[in-house]
């Protein structure tokens, strides 16, 4: 069997809200789908979205990193794109 695991294509946002209902959402599904996933949770991070700066793109993505941590009790890795490393260094 191949092992399992949670992905989330996460949207930064200027704004707190937005970025815990995403993690909740994926805490949701993760919980429900897979709670004996073998692999850690997968945040996919690709864009910037118009109007949000870099810098409230990285908090965005630590805060939603924190949260999805704090739910399921695994650290989930992430994957930034080489451009969206780019854009926020």
């Amino acid at each position: 069997m191949l092992p399992r695991g949670g992905y989330h294509f996460f949207h930064a946002t200027a704004r707190a809200d937005g970025t815990r209902a995403q993690a909740d959402h994926f805490i949701r599904t993760l919980t429900v789908a897979t709670h004996d996933a073998e692999l850690p949770p997968m945040v996919d991070v690709e864009s910037l979205p118009a109007g949000v700066t870099a810098a409230q793109a990285v908090a965005s993505l630590q805060f939603f990193l924190s949260i999805v941590e704090q739910g399921l009790g695994r650290r989930p890795q992430a994957q930034p794109s080489i451009r969206w490393r780019l854009m926020s260094s």
